[in-house]
C-alpha cells in the first residue's frame, strides 16, 4: 500500500513538473513570436528608406542591367565606327593638288595614308615608295598622329587650330567677313605632306604655323588670343 502511495507521488510530481516545463516553453515561444513579430513590423515599414541595405536580389538585377547597358554602349560604338566618311584631301608639295576619298570611322589616320597613297601613286612618281612612315596630315594647322582615329576625333569634337577636326568637308567662309568673337566653324581641306618637305619649309608660311596635335591642348588663331585680351 505504502509503494502504491510512493508511486502515486512520484507521478504527481513528474507530472507537476512537465506543466511546469510546458508552461515555460510556452512563455519562452510567446516572447520569441512578440519578438519576431515586433521585428517584422519595423522590416516591413514602407515609410523607412531601405536603399542602403544589401539586398542581393537587388544587386543582381542592378548588375545585369548595368551589363546590358554596357553591351547595348559596345554595339552601337562598333556600328558607328563601321559608317564610311567622305574625305577631301590635297596633296600638298608647294601646291595643292585636291582630291577625294572614302574610309570608316574606325580607320586610322596612318591607314587613311596608305589608301591615299594608292591613289596617288600612279599620278606622283615620287609617291610610289611613300607611306604613312615618311608621310603626314595635317589638318587645321594641326599635324595628326598616325594613331588616332577618325571616330576619336569625331567623339571628342576635337579642335584645330583654325577649325573643327572632326568635319572633312571643305566648308570655307568665302565672304571675308569674319567674326572673331564667334568659334570658326570653317572646315579646310587636310593635306597631305612628305615629311621630307616639311623639314625643308617649316620655317616658310604655311608650314610655320603647323604643329603637333595634343588632344587637351585648347588651340586658337592669333587673332582670338588678340581679342581675348580686350574682353
Amino acid at each position: 500500500m505504502l509503494g502504491q502511495q510512493n508511486d502515486l507521488n512520484n507521478d504527481k510530481s513528474y507530472e507537476k513538473n512537465e506543466n511546469k516545463k510546458e508552461l515555460s516553453s510556452n512563455r519562452n515561444k510567446n516572447k520569441l513570436d512578440n519578438k519576431n513579430a515586433f521585428t517584422n513590423k519595423i522590416m516591413k515599414d514602407p515609410t523607412v528608406n531601405t536603399s542602403f541595405l544589401k539586398d542581393k536580389e537587388r544587386d543582381k538585377k542592378i548588375e545585369l542591367k548595368k551589363k546590358e547597358l554596357r553591351e547595348l554602349y559596345y554595339k552601337l560604338e562598333n556600328e558607328q565606327k563601321e559608317k564610311v566618311i567622305d574625305i577631301t584631301y590635297s596633296y600638298y608639295d608647294g601646291s595643292g593638288h585636291r582630291r577625294k576619298i572614302s574610309v570608316k570611322q574606325k580607320n586610322t589616320i596612318g591607314q587613311f595614308i596608305n589608301k591615299c597613297v594608292d591613289n596617288l601613286k600612279n599620278e606622283f612618281i615620287q609617291l610610289r615608295s611613300a607611306s604613312c612612315e615618311t608621310l603626314m596630315f595635317v589638318k587645321e594647322d594641326v599635324i595628326l598622329p598616325n594613331y588616332i582615329t577618325f571616330y576619336e576625333l569625331i567623339k571628342n569634337k576635337a579642335q584645330g587650330k583654325t577649325g573643327p577636326l572632326f568635319s572633312f568637308d571643305a566648308v570655307e567662309n568665302l565672304s571675308g567677313i569674319t567674326d572673331i568673337r564667334k568659334e570658326k566653324t570653317d572646315t579646310h581641306a587636310g593635306k597631305l605632306v612628305e615629311k621630307k618637305w616639311y623639314e625643308k619649309n617649316k620655317h616658310i608660311f604655311p608650314a610655320s604655323k603647323w604643329e603637333i596635335y595634343k588632344p587637351l591642348k585648347t588651340y586658337t588663331t592669333s587673332y582670338t588670343d588678340l581679342f581675348n585680351k580686350f574682353i
